[in-house]
């Protein structure tokens, strides 16, 4: 019994000297034992903290929810580009740099071919750039509330985010806030979107201005909306190597189908930027078809005025609102507030109307943000909003 007693102990040591041996964690991490992890154990964990993009998917007659123009391109351009679509070899890559692409943006931009990046979409392009200007920890100031992907993609970098938040009586710009955080330490990339998203309203030049003379870093201008501001940033380009322009074919231009954005900038930064870039990002399609309604810009011109002229409607006819507070815009879009947003949210949807709820957005609790449509959708939603301001 002596020995089976000692053998039981021997193995008994020879298991906890097993368990705190080298060879335990190499099976683990081979799949090998338990992990309550599971597949997070891959994912850095920061990205498991994030709750990533998400957009519920509805589906109405009147869709007033992601700052679309409501006019579809007439069906001989459709039709142009199909025909120029179907005549190139699918098998084929597309130009990697989109080069006929970037010629036809830089002159309808009015500037130099080598001061513009194109890309899949803007959103990607701001990925672009700070994957170019940002490393983990470095500073990144965003006023709040904006765009939020802005942030998402701050967050993957694993930057460290120095959210401002806009003056809550016209959502302008705290510029005295931003200079002070300047002069505390280097921020190496400043956003601000102007016109802005959410709240529609375009910020000063003169502040922008402000913010370029006092930045150390780079200042990124989202002009998504610059279209139906009609001011825009261009000129600034030679007096400050620090600035970027990001545009979109996706609003005033009817392209969001096809995803295609670009930078303006100095030529070296540019040329820096287009490192991070993916090559061959914009495919034959949209290459294509963005090329093409660029033939046509007094359709563009005059659908942008129609859509400037449906604003100011609207806007005179929401000023007699007594419950519900719509602020101005410069974009294609209006944010509303009302006393309950969810039961407004409701109300429209009832209403086969689908406009965002941005009540998550800081310091717009309550609020929603819809765009401006057809002329007789706008009729509708305007009645339908009339309605809900009796009922409150």
């Amino acid at each position: 019994m002596k020995k089976v007693g000692s053998v039981k102990q021997g193995l008994s040591t020879a298991l906890r000297r097993l368990k705190n041996c080298q060879i335990m964690p190499c099976l683990r991490w081979r799949g090998i034992g338990s992990d309550r992890m599971g597949v997070k154990k891959y994912i850095r964990p920061h990205v498991q903290q994030m709750a990533g993009y998400h957009l519920e998917k509805r589906t109405c007659d009147i869709k007033l929810d992601q700052n679309e123009t409501p006019f579809d391109l007439p069906e001989d351009i459709k039709k142009t580009i199909l025909d120029k679509i179907g005549a190139v070899k699918w098998g084929h890559y597309p130009d990697y740099r989109s080069a006929e692409l970037t010629a036809k943006i830089a002159e309808f931009a009015g500037v130099s071919e080598d001061q513009v990046l194109v890309g899949h979409g803007s959103n990607s392009l701001i990925l672009t750039l700070l994957l170019a200007s940002v490393s983990a920890d470095d500073s990144v100031l965003l006023p709040a509330p904006s765009f939020s992907l802005y942030g998402v993609f701050n967050q993957i970098l694993a930057a460290k985010i120095d959210s401002v938040a806009l003056k809550p009586s016209d959502f302008s710009l705290p510029v005295d806030e931003i200079l002070a955080i300047y002069k505390q330490k280097h921020v190496q990339v400043t956003i601000l979107c102007s016109p802005n998203n959410p709240t529609g309203n375009a910020y000063s030049r003169k502040n922008i201005e402000k913010i370029l003379n006092a930045a150390s870093g780079i200042v990124l201008v989202d002009e998504a909306y610059q279209e139906f501001h009609q001011e825009n940033l261009t000129s600034l380009l030679p007096k400050y190597e620090n600035l970027v322009i990001l545009r979109t074919f996706s609003k005033a231009l009817s392209m969001a189908g096809f995803r295609v954005g670009y930078l303006i900038a100095h030529k070296e930064l540019i040329a820096e930027i287009q490192k991070t870039c993916v090559p061959y990002n914009v495919n034959v399609s949209a290459q294509i078809a963005v090329s093409e309604i660029l033939n046509y810009p007094d359709l563009i011109q005059k659908r942008i005025n129609t859509i400037i002229a449906e604003r100011q409607y609207l806007w005179l006819e929401l000023q007699k609102l007594n419950k519900l507070k719509v602020y101005p815009s410069d974009a294609n879009f209006f944010l509303m507030c009302a006393p309950n947003g969810q039961k407004a949210f409701q109300h429209f949807l009832e209403a086969g109307i689908l406009v965002r709820d941005v009540s998550s957005y800081p310091g717009l609790n309550n609020c929603l943000r819809f765009n401006i449509g057809t002329p007789q959708e706008n009729r509708h939603v305007l009645q339908s909003i009339k309605q809900l301001d009796e009922l409150l």
